[in-house]
């Protein structure tokens, strides 16, 4: 008799539905189905251009498996395709639907900005940090923070084309050493890190006490006043001893310390 209808085509694993691929390549597979004949040729119009596709055995009856690897594909490039099958009785020639993909490699640029604080150890209970993420094809989707390995959403402010500003204020810290990066994910799954920044958190004060021969309070028969401290940190190393006499400060000699003393 005579056949009217053409081959069934469908997209199949592992062929990517429309969207934002990382990858270079696209592996476009499909199914053929015809109820009266042989499957004979398929055809990938890529960007629409006709290019010949691989045809596998009977995958059952009539149906046949074509496929093609389409690899080199060029960053920040729109592509779109759609298969094309014949029968054996060559008078019928469908086509499956339209795909659109968009090849994105590009990795977004991650930049620690003020007031976010460099490496250095700080008297607050806080460290804020605040980024800049910057993608050439696409749209910021979210950034995290790993502060000590352990991951944390950010706030992300309003955009300016593809350059996104993230932010969050850890507060209430405890007095230690922290380390601090942001991850920045494009739309298309893209992701990338800033530089690791160290905060070392030193709230509390040194204890200053009065040793001897330092003099306690009386009057003397002397025309000096040896004075002698001995100054404890609990966090940090003693960085300097200023004397305050009579409402002026002077530099005191620092002896060798044992650990934070």
């Amino acid at each position: 008799g005579i056949e009217i209808d053409g081959p069934t085509i469908s997209f199949v694993a592992p062929s990517v539905a429309n969207g934002t691929l990382a990858v270079s390549f696209i592996f476009v597979n499909i199914t053929a189905s015809d109820a009266q004949s042989t499957i004979s040729t398929c055809t990938l119009e890529w960007n629409g251009v006709n290019e010949s596709m691989t045809m596998n055995g009977s995958v059952s009856g009539n149906d046949r498996f074509c496929w093609v690897n389409k690899t080199g594909l060029t960053d920040g490039v729109n592509y779109t395709y759609r298969v094309f099958a014949n029968d054996s009785s060559a008078n019928n020639n469908t086509a499956s639907n339209t795909r659109h993909i968009f090849i994105d490699l590009t990795v977004p640029i991650v930049t620690l900005l003020s007031p976010t604080p460099a490496n250095n150890t700080y008297t607050v209970n806080f460290v804020y940090v605040n980024v800049t993420a910057i993608d050439l094809n696409l749209s910021i989707d979210s950034c995290t923070l790993e502060w000590n390995g352990v991951n944390e959403s950010m706030t992300r402010n309003a955009s300016s084309g593809n350059n996104t500003h993230c932010f969050l204020n850890k507060t209430s810290l405890s007095d230690a050493n922290y380390s601090y990066r942001v991850f920045a994910n494009d739309s298309g799954g893209n992701s990338a890190a800033s530089a690791t920044r160290h905060a070392n958190i030193d709230t509390t004060v040194p204890t200053v006490d009065f040793a001897t021969p330092t003099p306690a309070n009386n009057t003397y028969n002397v025309s000096y006043v040896y004075v002698n401290v001995t100054a404890v940190d609990v966090s940090s190393n003693i960085d300097i001893c200023t004397l305050e006499w009579n409402g002026a400060n002077e530099t005191m000699t620092k002896n060798a310390s044992s650990s934070n003393n």
